[in-house]
């Protein structure tokens, strides 16, 4: 049986642009077939001060779900991307991530987070 996810979230953006970045950071975990039948795009890592940080409903951990209406179930890394600069460009974006641990305050949620290698590669 899968784990049910501890929250799922629609977290909607609207008057958005691409020179504002959504500050998300997108990994793949394909062989985690625990969570497979949910999608496998998950965000690894917020920009700090970034739209999503300053919102503050989404968390690292935190799997995509769906990006304006299309589910992310068995898609890669870079056509999630592909999704939300679409957003981006439509000036809305509306997100479904699920989360399987309790929300923490933004103040402890990066406390012990690295930034990515190759950041210039992420959203």
């Amino acid at each position: 049986l899968l784990d049910e996810p501890a929250e799922i979230r629609h977290v909607n953006f609207d008057n958005v642009s691409q020179e504002h970045p959504l500050g998300i950071h997108l990994e793949s975990k394909a062989n985690d077939f625990r969570h497979r039948a949910l999608g496998n795009v998950y965000v690894s890592y917020i920009d700090s001060g970034s739209l999503a940080d300053r919102d503050d409903r989404i968390n690292e951990g935190d799997q995509l779900v769906e990006v304006n209406g299309r589910r992310l179930t068995r898609v890669t890394v870079e056509r999630a991307k592909w999704f939300i600069e679409s957003g981006l460009r439509a000036g809305s974006l509306a997100l479904t991530v699920a989360s399987w641990t309790r929300r923490r305050r933004a103040s402890t949620r990066r406390r012990f987070s690295r930034r990515p290698r190759n950041a210039s590669d992420d959203d």
